[in-house]
C-alpha cells in the first residue's frame, strides 16, 4: 500500500459538501411531492402525477444516500483524528520512558 496523507480540512470540507447537497436533494424531493399537476389535462394528468411522485421518490433516495455518504465521511474524520491522537499519546509515552 502506498503513502498517502490524509488531510483533515479536506475531510471536513467534502462531509459539508455533501451535506449542502444532502439539504438541496431534501428540499427538491419535498417540492416535488408537494406540486400541483392539477393544471393538466385528464388525457395526463394521471401520467404526470405518477411521474412527479416517481421523480420525488428518486431524489429523496438520492438524498439519503447523499446523507450516508457525508456521514461516512464524518466516520473517517474521526477515525483518523483518532489514530493520530493515539500515536501521539503513545510516542509522548515513549519518550517519557526513553528520557
Amino acid at each position: 500500500m502506498g503513502d498517502y496523507t490524509v488531510d483533515y480540512a479536506t475531510l471536513m470540507e467534502s462531509a459539508r459538501f455533501w451535506r449542502e447537497e444532502n439539504a438541496r436533494l431534501t428540499t427538491a424531493s419535498g417540492r416535488l411531492a408537494d406540486a400541483s399537476t392539477s393544471g393538466f389535462g385528464s388525457g395526463v394528468s394521471g401520467d404526470v402525477a405518477a411521474f412527479v411522485t416517481t421523480w420525488s421518490t428518486t431524489v429523496s433516495t438520492t438524498a439519503s444516500a447523499v446523507e450516508e455518504i457525508a456521514q461516512n465521511v464524518d466516520d473517517a474524520h474521526a477515525a483518523y483524528l483518532g489514530a493520530d491522537f493515539e500515536a501521539q499519546l503513545a510516542f509522548e509515552a515513549w519518550l517519557e520512558e526513553a528520557s
